[in-house]
């Protein structure tokens, strides 16, 4: 049986698992988690589907899957890099296969964390970019 490792980071990321060749750690195995949430493709056929500027498709994921071995789960609960994502909340740890189902996807990344890398959409450019109006003495203060 396997596991399944949903990702909403951005990025892919590859665990390694270390041994020691004499006093140093060299690397023994790297096990890949794949990234991409919340990364436009033209290509993929997967998640959000919207057009771009000149009316082409373009899917966004809010997450994705990568399946690994019971093995390779057994490396990676021990990977400190693993656990910390865990923590953060940035994958989880699923026991049946939802590769291709965009809505069990969305419902249980609705409670995940982001890696702080994801594109800005209309509503998080509304979240973190704040315009304000200055008086002129605050204007003043800063001009070179």
């Amino acid at each position: 049986m396997s596991k399944y490792i949903l990702s909403t980071m951005t990025g892919s990321v590859n665990y390694c698992v270390y041994a020691m060749v004499g006093d140093i750690p060299s690397i023994r195995k790297k096990i890949l988690i794949h990234g991409g949430a919340s990364i436009p493709s033209e290509k993929s056929g997967f998640g959000h589907m919207s057009r771009d500027a000149d009316g082409r498709p373009i899917w966004t994921a809010d997450g994705v899957v990568t399946p690994v071995s019971d093995a390779d789960y057994e490396l990676l609960k021990d990977n400190h890099v693993f656990k910390n994502h865990l923590a953060a909340n940035v994958v989880k740890v699923i026991n049946h296969d939802i590769t291709g189902s965009q809505r069990e996807i969305s419902k249980l990344v609705q409670n995940m964390g982001e890696d702080g890398f994801r594109q800005l959409t209309p509503s998080t450019i509304k979240q973190k970019i704040k315009v304000t109006q200055g008086t002129d003495k605050d204007e003043n203060e800063f001009r070179l």
